[in-house]
């Protein structure tokens, strides 16, 4: 069972808080479709370029046993904007940015689920 859901960057291990700042403590949602909807990505549609600091970024799951599990952000952004694309708005755009994350990934050794 999930006690909480954290927003970590991999780089400066910030968290992220309420309003999409990022501080030292962060927020913890209780579930991780919470803390999906507070890093949305719907904007990053409509203007082609995505911010590298929510791209590097990791859903941290804790664990009612104590496990933590990490789960990049970028694969939850490129599974939603994949979604996005079968819809057909600005798939331009949408192409632009899966492409970005895509190569992202393949830059930092993000495995892809097929």
């Amino acid at each position: 069972m999930i006690l909480g859901v954290k927003i970590q960057n991999k780089d400066t291990k910030e968290f992220m808080g309420k309003g999409g700042r990022w501080n030292n403590t962060g927020k913890v949602w209780s579930r991780l479709r919470d803390a999906k909807l507070a890093i949305c990505p719907h904007y990053y549609g409509w203007t082609g370029r995505i911010d590298k600091k929510d791209l590097n970024s990791e859903f941290l799951i804790i664990n009612d046993d104590g496990t933590q599990q990490r789960i990049s952000v970028a694969i939850y952004f490129l599974d939603y904007f994949k979604r996005e694309l079968k819809w057909g708005y600005r798939k331009d755009k949408i192409q632009e940015v899966i492409e970005q994350i895509e190569q992202y990934c393949k830059e930092n050794n993000i495995e892809l689920e097929d």
